[in-house]
């Protein structure tokens, strides 16, 4: 099973990942500000969890 994942950017603050780790889609919405950004990881497609990384 193919494992990869596409970046969609329907604006510039707000870009989501479609992921797909080999067996399941994971999508990733993301909050972009600067160089930092939030995102909403679900784990199983039922934990939520929360990303923030700052870029430098």
């Amino acid at each position: 099973m193919p494992v990869g994942g596409i970046d969609i950017r329907p604006n510039k603050n707000f870009p989501a990942l479609v992921a797909h780790d080999g067996s399941n889609v994971r999508p990733i919405p993301n909050y972009t500000y600067n160089r930092r950004a939030l995102s909403l990881i679900m784990v199983k497609s039922e934990y939520p969890g929360v990303s923030y990384s700052v870029a430098f």
